[in-house]
């Protein structure tokens, strides 16, 4: 789920150790879902899906958050449609 601009970024902070906050709560998700998946009484299914709503939600405020990964994405993606269009000559929508 990281944008192709970002992947050698994120794999050497990942190599030192820092994750950023929306990778780790992706990868927190992950986890709990297949716990969901394997929970075997009603109490276990409901303690792991009070975690996920809560992970969600974190995921939610950090996505909404300025400095996000999501955010920049949106960005870069954005800024290589301006780029595209300006390459592709003017008056024409690429």
């Amino acid at each position: 789920m990281v944008p192709s601009e970002l992947r050698s970024a994120c794999r050497l902070l990942k190599n030192a150790g820092y994750l950023p906050p929306e990778v780790n709560l992706r990868g927190q998700i992950a986890e709990v879902e297949q716990l969901l998946t394997q929970a075997q009484t009603a109490e276990d299914r409901a303690g792991c899906s009070k975690r996920l709503r809560l992970l969600v939600s974190r995921l939610n405020q950090a996505a909404a958050s300025p400095s996000s990964m999501l955010t920049e994405q949106a960005y870069f993606e954005q800024l290589a449609r301006k780029l595209q269009r300006r390459r592709s000559g003017p008056g024409t929508d690429a």
